[in-house]
């Protein structure tokens, strides 16, 4: 899971981690990130659906809610152990000092899955100066990625066992991973 704040965030994130030849053996062994992305701005024709969707980009509807196809996808490519990259704002927040509520989606597809699933909370800056929102790539940019301790989902889960109520649970799991997250962009 990450913060979100540029639209370039999830290509450069993977670009700046891993090597090109990397990347190309990830996708050959269907191992390389699965992510969602806002099906009006990246499914939008033809050719741009053909484009991300061989990106490993699930398409959903913002707005559509946490039971949407999209999001019972994502929870198939965590119950067949593969990585889901996660953006729990659900939209791009140009504001990094302070994230967005995060979506309770990111609470259903824990409480959810059927695997042990490792969270590794990621805090991005200086993507947004690269690729503000509306404007042209500006290309000679610091950027910084923050990888923090990985959480296991199990400890989130039996944090919050004793809540019946499923709303509620789902709520409480989905602050758990914002305070994680929030303390993971103020240490960076």
């Amino acid at each position: 899971v990450s913060n979100h704040i540029s639209t370039i965030d999830d290509p450069l994130i993977w670009g700046a981690l891993l090597e090109i030849g990397h990347i190309a053996k990830l996708l050959e062994r269907g191992q390389m990130r699965w992510t969602v992305g806002a099906r009006e701005l990246t499914f939008t024709n033809p050719l741009t659906s053909w484009f991300f969707g061989h990106g490993q980009i699930i398409p959903i509807v913002r707005g559509g809610g946490i039971f949407q196809p999209a999001m019972t996808h994502a929870l198939h490519i965590l119950d067949t152990n593969r990585w889901l990259h996660f953006f729990p704002e659900g939209k791009v927040n140009q504001y990094i000092d302070q994230l967005g509520r995060l979506k309770w989606g990111v609470g259903r597809l824990l409480m959810e899955c059927q695997k042990n699933v490792t969270i590794l909370p990621i805090s991005l800056k200086g993507f947004d100066h690269m690729k503000p929102n509306e404007e042209s790539p500006r290309f000679i940019q610091k950027l910084e990625i923050t990888i923090g301790d990985p959480i296991n989902s199990v400890d989130l889960l039996s944090a919050t066992a004793h809540v019946k109520d499923i709303d509620l649970r789902r709520s409480l799991i989905t602050q758990m991973i914002q305070d994680i997250l929030n303390a993971t962009i103020r240490a960076n």
